[in-house]
């Protein structure tokens, strides 16, 4: 047990008990807040503490979540792992890589439990923890700890939980907030960027290819504004009908809905704003809908499972299947994930290579029936890279040639 845990529960309990804490301590030595401890100190100190509250473990674990909370935040926040814009949902998801990361770099000796985080929703996160301490009660006091530190009520539901004798647990967190319209003080950084050079970058998906161009602001008004276009993103949008939107000068991306479109002046008019939990113009390899949805066979775990390829890139992939199966992995969504699909041969006709790729899952999406597996690329061969390339590059020059032929259809751009 990392010695800064034990630190602060040190403080947790005397503040909860006051003298009664420190006379039961008697000579025992201060304890180093860069040392590591074995786990029987954590216990000894919990046990402690139960006895002179009157609490259960429990009990008394959620309660020391709660006090730890505030100061994850704001500890992490000076160090540079977290940062000041983010939201809940936001922290709770990127906060944890980024804390296990620098512990696993600067103390390779520590064990710290193994987390997952998956954004099921723009309001719904499912935390899945793995770790032979069992210490899951105090996951839920910091989850609830952090909800209060930001004023943000939530909901909690353990649907697997190690302490019940299940091999991990799993946690549900629902917020109504999140995911809801933006705040009012981003209409000013809006109408800020319109006053500056009214700059902004949309983002769509045409026919399985991202249609990306710089738009213009031209004026705001209340939830709302009105940009001009790209040509092509007009024709993206006449088929989606919404649109990602990302600016230096907002603190995270936007969704927003396309109210009207005129084709004549190239101009659009978006309303209902919402944060995007996506990485809008922050990927490093393109994506696209392959063709037809080839077949996907995984290996997770000790399951073999079967689904069909909805995205590919370089960097990624996203799988669906029937959520039945997901079911069946869902104990083992923390492990690496085998992948195998066949694509086109670059240069060949009708010739298909089987590619194999190591995975490790980043998020699930929820529909009715199917779930989505949106999983990183850790280890490939280098013919994936190859051939991947090959395919995402051509796909790109063949949709962005309809396309071409769709704007000047329209009459947006001369031949």
């Amino acid at each position: 047990m990392y010695g800064l845990v034990l630190q602060k529960f040190e403080a947790f309990a005397e503040s909860a008990l006051g003298e009664s804490w420190r006379q039961g301590r008697g000579e025992e030595p201060e304890i180093d807040l860069n040392k590591q401890y074995p786990d029987q100190v954590m216990h000894d100190l919990l046990s402690r503490y139960v006895a002179l509250s009157g609490t259960t473990q429990k009990e008394a674990l959620h309660v020391f979540g709660g006090y730890l909370a505030p100061q994850l935040v704001e500890t992490g926040t000076f160090l540079g792992l977290m940062r000041e814009e983010w939201g809940l949902f936001d922290l709770i998801t990127h906060a944890n890589e980024r804390i296990h990361s620098v512990l696993k770099t600067s103390e390779p000796e520590m064990q710290p439990p193994e987390i997952r985080i998956l954004r099921v929703s723009g309001g719904e996160l499912r935390i899945y923890y793995d770790s032979a301490r069992k210490l899951c009660p105090l996951l839920i006091g910091i989850l609830n700890g952090l909800s209060n530190y930001f004023g943000e009520s939530i909901t909690l539901s353990e649907e697997h939980c190690m302490l019940e004798g299940d091999d991990f647990c799993a946690i549900t967190i629902r917020s109504e907030r999140a995911g809801q319209h933006v705040p009012g003080s981003l209409q000013d950084r809006l109408d800020f960027i319109q006053r500056v050079d009214g700059s902004l970058v949309l983002f769509n998906m045409y026919q399985g290819v991202p249609i990306s161009f710089p738009a213009k602001v031209l004026e705001t008004a209340g939830e709302g504004f009105t940009c001009t276009l790209h040509p092509f993103q007009v024709v993206a949008l006449q088929h989606e009908n919404s649109s990602h939107i990302s600016s230096p000068l907002l603190p995270f991306s936007l969704y927003a809905r396309v109210e009207s479109l005129d084709l004549s002046r190239r101009t659009a008019i978006f309303s209902d704003l919402k944060r995007s939990h996506g990485a809008v113009g922050q990927r490093r390899f393109v994506r696209i809908i392959p063709d037809k949805a080839p077949k996907v066979t995984m290996r997770v775990g000790t399951h073999t499972i079967e689904g069909t390829l909805q995205e590919l890139s370089l960097g990624g992939v996203q799988v669906g299947l029937d959520a039945s199966i997901f079911a069946d992995i869902e104990s083992q969504v923390h492990l690496p994930m085998r992948a195998q699909f066949l694509l086109p041969v670059p240069h060949t006709k009708d010739t298909f290579q089987q590619l194999g790729v190591t995975c490790r899952m980043l998020r699930v999406i929820q529909e009715e029936d199917r779930v989505v597996l949106i999983l990183v690329v850790t280890s490939m061969h280098s013919s994936f890279n190859a051939i991947v390339q090959h395919y995402v590059t051509q796909k790109q020059m063949d949709i962005l040639n309809v396309l071409k032929e769709e704007a000047h259809g329209l009459g947006l751009m001369e031949v």
